[in-house]
């Protein structure tokens, strides 16, 4: 374990779980409120309100994260240009609601939503980019500390907001997207404040660099909206083809089995400026695959409390009208560890500008997802997109394994022929 004794690795993905830990149980008590105070139909329609707002981001996001993150860990100096480009296409971005707000003009719904909510629903997009920007920087200028305390701020301010509408008996989807507009504001102003009083740096936005980030930002782009639709596209299925109540099950299916992912991302967030630190292919490799090891542990932990406890916990907790979630999560759990576990190879290949390859591995696993929901919806129905889910992550898991294990093969035999005498 040299890898891990000689830098703060360690330390900062057990800080960053801890604290993941209180926003996990903020998360769940908050996934109760809205369970018990929308109902499964009305939880639907507020969760497609949410994909819509994570889609869109997505997009107008451009992929500058992974750029950010590559450019500023080579070269801290450039902290001011990094921060300036990230406030430049956040505020760019609300430009998304002014083009709805165009198109609302032509049609008076999407996907069974009304415009007004739709429209509130992208006003999230350009605080939670700022936010998540900033929470990146963080991250690469080691200040752990603050990034922890961000995203724990943010889980706590959500659940008093949606504590406050459940006791004042407000149903209305609407006041629990303006919360999440709320919380990411203060967590945008928080953050910006941080940068500029604590580190001194200002803003400069530089279109060079933004110019140098499109190359790699483009594959980020196409990768994370391809595996976003993977995760998402599912939603939008069981509200078109389905019922509301189908679409509130499922969603609070995937929201519990998303906590998975918590670790996977705290995992490869914290992994990649490590990895760009070492020079040595097998250093990074061998730090990689031991990270692989313990996080497959971390997850098929969680996997089994989820099994053994969600029986009981889901009816009781969130009410019996949500007891086919849990058949759904058991469905869903399996391909998402597969997804979880693969994360921090994922960060090796990036650490080498291999950003193509997220994009094959997410057009494949939207390829099966598709063909999946096809050949199960009509005879297993909302079951079906469970499954389709899952086999998605599953092909995901498969390509990047292969391709990690042959790249772990070609090391050997490089040190090998190195060592060899002529």
């Amino acid at each position: 374990m040299e890898f891990l004794r000689n830098d703060n690795l360690v330390v900062n993905i057990f800080k960053t779980i801890s604290n993941r830990g209180g926003m996990l149980l903020c998360s769940l008590i908050t996934t109760v409120m809205l369970a018990r105070s929308l109902e499964p139909e009305k939880l639907g329609y507020y969760t497609v309100a949410i994909s819509i707002y994570t889609v869109c981001f997505q997009i107008v996001n451009m992929g500058m994260h992974s750029a950010h993150s590559f450019f500023l860990s080579q070269n801290l100096r450039l902290f001011p240009k990094v921060w300036g480009n990230s406030l430049f296409i956040s505020c760019g971005s609300g430009l998304v609601i002014v083009l709805y707000a165009f198109a609302s003009l032509f049609t008076d719904s999407f996907m069974g939503l009304s415009n007004n909510l739709v429209l509130i629903a992208l006003g999230i997009v350009p605080v939670y980019l700022l936010n998540y920007y900033q929470s990146e920087i963080f991250i690469i200028i080691n200040d752990i500390r603050f990034y922890n305390f961000l995203n724990l701020s943010v889980a706590v301010l959500t659940l008093a907001g949606t504590v406050f509408l459940w006791a004042m008996k407000k149903s209305e989807v609407m006041l629990f997207l303006w919360l999440q507009i709320g919380v990411f504001i203060f967590a945008s102003l928080m953050g910006a404040l941080r940068i500029r009083i604590k580190h001194k740096v200002k803003p400069h936005p530089s279109f060079q660099l933004f110019k140098e980030a499109i190359p790699i930002s483009a594959k980020t782009c196409i990768s994370c909206l391809l595996a976003y639709l993977v995760m998402r596209l599912n939603i939008f299925v069981v509200q078109y083809f389905l019922t509301g109540s189908d679409t509130g099950h499922y969603s609070l299916a995937t929201n519990l089995a998303d906590i998975v992912n918590i670790f996977g991302a705290v995992f490869s967030s914290l992994l990649f400026p490590q990895l760009m630190a070492l020079v040595e292919r097998h250093d990074r490799a061998a730090l990689t695959t031991r990270l692989v090891k313990i996080l497959t542990m971390v997850l098929i932990l969680v996997a089994i409390v989820a099994i053994i406890g969600g029986y009981w916990l889901i009816p009781f907790i969130y009410g019996e009208s949500y007891r086919p979630s849990y058949w759904l999560l058991l469905v869903i759990l399996p391909g998402v560890i597969l997804w979880g576990i693969i994360k921090p190879i994922i960060a090796f290949f990036n650490s080498y500008k291999r950003f193509e390859l997220a994009i094959y591995a997410a057009a494949l696993a939207l390829v099966v997802d598709i063909i999946a929901n096809v050949v199960f919806i009509p005879v297993l129905g909302v079951t079906g997109v469970a499954l389709a889910a899952s086999l998605s992550y599953l092909s995901s898991f498969i390509f990047w394994n292969i391709l990690f294990r042959k790249q772990q093969r070609l090391i050997v035999q490089r040190r090998t022929d190195n060592e060899t005498p002529r």
